[in-house]
């Protein structure tokens, strides 16, 4: 909307006084600063109407003025019409009135213009006035008593709303603006030192009138040698900011827009100051009015009404920069050269000082000097600083983003990407990426003079760019293709994919990851981008990025290939070999360690079943069997079948194996086996993604055929998961009678709006002394425990587990237990339940719950192992499962909630559990897992992904693992269910050394490096009762061993103790500890009170990682700990 016509109109009938004013002698006479008593009145008022005109155009010359003087009745109604007529629909109309030669406005709301002849007064009503004029439109009424016309404009409408609704005159009314020079009983000034139209040379002449009011207002204080008519003569034009007069022009716009943007409401400062160039100017120029005026008991009106603003403090700034300007004057009127005001460095400054203290601060008042930002942003002295400052501010938040934003600072930054000023790139690009982040609606202006090419260029610049603003160039192009055709149009023309390809070996994570989104963006729903891309094999790329070691590359890849896949329905053999292709390459990732990289990959082929609809049914239909096996899938009732995946090959890529052929392209058969594997992932979001595919297709099929699924005259069911699925448990519905017409289910992860969101958070926003501090707490914790460990371990001859810490009956069969180093808590894995223990409270927490958390997903596997993640810090609790499924979980004493999961092994027998080994002492996290399976997998947990894999070479399975912290974890050890203990070395990827001795399967395996000896030796116990220590640097049998003289059911390592203790649960009903040479320190047979009943079978046992405490459970549900006795003094 704006305003690009205007009617100048002047009632001034120079030389005759209106009837109802009195004017004092002598009074102000200038109108448009134009003495008309010095000239014919008729000159004077053609000069006037001239010069007001020539006053409007300095804030819109491209506006249609139309001077009216002194214009009768007819004349008036023939221009407002004209002007409607003439004006775009949107277009505002503005109406200025000079009405200082007629009398005053009416009660009724009339103003006054001339008949033909010159010799009547000729009332004409405002509401006529509108309708001439139509909406929107801007009333000026520089007269007295304006006020009274803006009254009567509110009251009548407000009072008669309903009639103008039906004359469909309400958007017309709604969108009238009015600014009125005075109340409605004030009359206007007449002091001899202002000009007649003192409202209207604030409006138009806001500096000029500015600097008056200054002087006469503090002439006192400025040099002896200012006098007023030297303001006339001050150099320079107010459209250059360099001069004087334009300095100060621009000083004003600052300090005007800042005092309306600190005072108004967002929509209303929207309205007036930001949506019309001329509207804008004439508001800023209405704030001086009402300074002005109020010095002469006069209050300007406006409608909308806006709050007082004369006093804000901002005019003692603007004050301030007029008295050092000034102070210059006569120096500059001798020629000497002007110095810049300091006022924008200083309001700078004072921006940087609320920074500082806003960072401490959750949500912080906005900032006076914003709006000054934007000015500053004009001035290349103070460019470059306004712009980081900006660039800190805007990372505050999404709140920040659109404070900017109001503020209308996104057309000056707009116009900056024109700018070849290098050192301004990583600001712009940071900005843009903020702004983008918050509101997508301004990616479409980079298409405005093709801007995107300058953050292609900063993507291409690996020399002056950071990685992290390249990062961002590659965040704020793929914002501008992904749901814009112009801006996929364009970044195909601008070469985007060859760029992004070209950069894909780029050995920055994140900038990887959003070249990848920036190429799905590209290529979604735009066939033009897809064949480009297979023209430059682009996804062979992308594939090839499937095994990247970082899970968000990963993961937009899947998300970028998905998009290529459905980029284009073009039919042909060369199109369904490369969506082949592609479709193969997710396949290989069901697996994949990182939740998201499934979840993405559901999503996928969520698009492939899609693809290849009429195919998939096919395969279907072609065999009677597949439906029944895959409702049993949904149903739960059997596992995924082993052949579906084959396991991870070296470097992470997974192959699908040849399967068994269904009668059908070999494609739809991996779809179908892909989908059902995920439909049983331990994750229940993919899970519930996957069955919602599956359910589709059974449904579409037995829909189509009615013969696998239900009887003829039967409506087919809705086979839904019956197994709980993260505590929900979906019933069976019927389905839509309109299957046929039914399309494939959406399955969404927003993986891309999440990785968009990253940059709307804060960046760099104050919150690390927190963080700091909790981590400062906490290892002050950790200290504290260890240094309380060491005082309280017991000396080689106190060693005796003889004081109980708790024993208790839980609901659950115990299979592992777990101290946690520093807190008061035992963990306690049942077959499917975890109970977690406060030994000092007595609290418990998951225990007896129907619906547990903690349920497996089927209910034939058992939790076989435990181990806790960063138990410094926050601790995770990590669960291995018989089914081969690792799961992660946080928050274990509150709502518990799963961090992750995967399927370490696809192969493991049912009865044969999973073996884990954490390490986490010199890398950043690395699970080693084993089984029944031929292979030992070694996990990078902090990237979520197959690190190494190393045959074992055994058909028995693995039952024991024990990584030697002292060689970084390369070397470990694996001990067998035939007694068969190996070493191997992951640098050289198989097994250096076998020790064998054993006879039969070994229970549990450590090494062990005790004080005063010789190196590394490796402890290792058997299920018939023989424990050996053996040396690693002798390939013999052990040197050392002793037997237990009974079965050995568990077997646990204290290092700390002594020069180590080892507990051994026996078949006998007890738990003996012996030193590592064989030396029997105590045996637990009996518990704890008067009847001492015997111990059951223990199957679990833990010692504390420092204290001298033994935890075990037993085949009769009772779980118990013991500690020794502390030391006498």
């Amino acid at each position: 909307m704006k305003t690009m016509c205007v009617a100048l109109v002047l009632c001034l009938n120079i030389g005759v006084d209106p009837p109802d004013v009195i004017k004092v002698s002598p009074c102000a006479r200038m109108e448009c600063w134009i003495d008309p008593t010095k000239m014919v009145s008729q000159k004077a008022l053609t000069k006037i109407g001239a010069e007001l005109q020539r006053q409007y155009e300095r804030w819109q010359p491209k506006a249609r003025y139309k001077p009216c003087l002194d214009p009768n009745m007819e004349d008036l109604k023939k221009l407002c019409t004209s002007l409607r007529r003439n004006a775009k629909a949107d277009d505002r109309v503005l109406f200025h009135y000079n009405g200082h030669g007629v009398p005053r406005p009416t009660s009724n709301g009339e103003i006054w213009v001339f008949n033909k002849q010159f010799t009547q007064y000729m009332p004409l009503s405002i509401f006529e006035l509108c309708r001439w004029l139509g909406g929107p439109s801007l009333f000026v009424y520089d007269c007295s008593n304006a006020g009274m016309l803006i009254r009567y404009f509110v009251e009548t409408y407000e009072r008669n709303e309903d009639e103008f609704v039906k004359q469909g005159l309400t958007d017309t009314f709604k969108n009238t603006i009015i600014l009125a020079a005075c109340a409605a009983n004030e009359q206007l000034p007449q002091a001899k030192e202002l000009p007649a139209d003192v409202f209207t040379a604030c409006l138009t002449t806001p500096v000029k009138m500015a600097l008056r009011w200054f002087y006469l207002q503090n002439g006192p204080l400025l040099d002896k040698d200012v006098s007023l008519d030297m303001f006339d003569r001050i150099p320079g034009q107010l459209n250059d900011r360099r001069t004087m007069l334009g300095e100060l022009n621009w000083i004003f716009t600052a300090v005007t827009d800042t005092i309306a943007f600190n005072s108004l409401p967002r929509e209303l400062f929207q309205r007036l100051f930001r949506s019309d160039l001329l509207l804008a100017s004439l508001f800023r120029n209405f704030l001086l009015t009402e300074r002005v005026l109020r010095a002469y008991s006069c209050h300007p009106q406006s409608h909308p009404a806006l709050p007082p603003m004369h006093s804000h403090p901002m005019w003692q700034a603007w004050d301030l920069a007029v008295h050092t300007c000034l102070c210059q004057l006569p120096a500059v009127a001798a020629n000497i050269p002007y110095e810049p005001s300091g006022f924008f460095a200083e309001q700078l400054t004072a921006f940087e000082v609320w920074l500082s203290f806003a960072r401490l601060q959750p949500r912080p008042a906005p900032p006076e000097q914003l709006p000054v930002l934007l000015q500053v942003l004009l001035s290349q002295a103070h460019r470059t600083r306004a712009l980081e400052l900006l660039g800190k501010f805007v990372d505050l938040g999404p709140w920040a983003v659109g404070l900017v934003l109001s503020v209308g600072i996104f057309p000056y930054i707009s116009k900056l990407l024109q700018s070849s000023t290098r050192e301004l790139r990583p600001s712009l690009v940071f900005l843009w990426t903020k702004i983008l982040a918050v509101d997508r609606t301004c990616e479409t202006d980079l298409a405005k003079d093709e801007q995107h090419r300058y953050f292609i260029s900063v993507l291409q610049d690996s020399k002056d760019m950071s990685a992290e603003h390249r990062t961002m160039a590659a965040f704020i192009l793929t914002c501008f293709v992904r749901h814009n055709t112009q801006g996929k149009e364009l970044g195909v023309q601008s070469n985007l994919m060859t760029t992004c390809l070209d950069l894909m070996a780029d050995e920055h994570i994140q900038l990887r990851q959003w070249l990848c989104l920036c190429l799905g963006g590209l290529w979604e729903n735009y066939s033009n981008a897809k064949w480009q891309g297979v023209r430059n094999n682009a996804h062979e790329t992308l594939i090839s990025l499937l095994g990247d070691v970082s899970s968000l590359v990963r993961t937009a890849a899947v998300s970028a290939l998905a998009a290529f896949l459905t980029s284009s329905e073009e039919q042909s053999d060369h199109a369904d070999f490369v969506d082949t292709t592609v479709t193969s390459a997710l396949i290989g990732h069901v697996h994949d360690a990182a939740v998201i990289v499934r979840k993405e990959v559901a999503a996928s082929l969520g698009r492939a079943v899609a693809r290849f609809e009429e195919g998939l049914l096919r395969v279907i239909n072609e065999d009677p069997h597949i439906v029944s096996e895959m409702a049993a899938d949904l149903s739960g009732s059997r596992r995924a079948q082993p052949w579906l995946i084959v396991p991870p090959v070296e470097g992470g890529m997974r192959r699908v194996s040849s399967m068994p052929s269904l009668g059908a392209a070999n494609i739809f058969v991996r779809i179908l086996s892909a989908l059902r594997s995920l439909a049983g992932d331990p994750y229940p979001e993919v899970a519930e993604m996957a069955s919602r595919l599956v359910d589709y297709l059974l449904r579409k099929a037995t829909n189509a055929a009615a013969g696998p699924v239900g009887s003829p005259q039967e409506k087919p069911r809705h086979y839904a998961p019956k197994r709980p699925l993260f505590g929900t448990r979906p019933e069976l519905t019927r389905p839509r009678d309109d299957l046929s017409a039914q399309s494939v289910p959406i399955v969404s992860t927003h993986f891309v709006e999440q990785c968009c969101q990253q940059y709307a958070q804060p960046r760099t926003l104050d919150r690390d002394q927190d963080e700091k501090q909790a981590a400062d707490w906490r290892s002050a914790k950790v200290t504290r425990t260890i240094d309380q460990a060491m005082r309280q371990r017991p000396r080689e001859e106190q060693i005796r587990f003889d004081e109980l810490l708790f024993t208790d009956k839980l609901a659950i069969k115990t299979f592992a237990v777990k101290f946690h180093p520093f807190e008061p808590l035992l963990f306690f894995a049942g077959a499917n339940e975890i109970a977690i223990l406060n030994y000092e409270t007595n609290e418990r927490f998951s225990i007896g719950c129907p619906d547990t958390r903690w349920q497996t997903p089927r209910s034939s596997a058992r939790i076989t192992a435990l181990s806790l993640l960063n138990a410094h810090s926050s601790a995770l609790l990590l669960t291995g499962s018989s089914d081969g499924v690792v799961r992660i979980w946080r928050d274990c004493t509150e709502r518990a909630e799963m961090v992750t999961a995967w399927r370490a092994f696809t192969e493991l027998a049912s009865d044969d559990g999973l073996v884990l080994e954490w390490d986490q002492r010199k890398t950043p996290g690395t699970l080693f897992t084993a089984g029944s399976a031929r292979t030992i997998r070694i996990w990078d947990v902090q990237h979520e992904r197959l690190a190494d894999e190393m045959s074992t070479g055994e058909d028995s399975a693995c039952t024991c693992l024990a990584v030697d912290w002292s060689t970084d974890g390369h070397v470990f050890a694996a001990g067998f269910g035939d007694g068969s203990l190996y070493l191997f070395d992951r640098r050289q990827r198989k097994a250096t050394q076998a020790l064998r001795g054993h006879k039969s399967l070994l229970v549990n395996t450590f090494f062990h490096d005790w004080e005063g000896g010789e190196g590394p030796r490796i402890l290792s116990g058997c299920r018939e009762g023989s424990v050996r220590l053996w040396d690693t640097r002798v390939a013999a049998d052990s040197y050392m061993r002793f037997e237990v003289r009974s079965r050995i059911t568990a077997m646990e390592l204290h290092p700390l103790l002594g020069r180590g203790v080892v507990a051994c649960g026996l078949v006998n009903n007890s738990v003996n500890v012996y030193s590592v040479f064989g030396d029997l320190y105590h045996s637990i047979k009996h518990h704890e009170g008067f009847r001492g009943e015997r111990i059951g079978i223990p199957i679990a046992l833990a010692f504390h990682p420092f204290f001298a405490r033994l935890a075990f459970g037993c085949d009769d549900q009772i779980t118990t700990a013991y500690t020794c006795a502390r030391k006498k003094p």
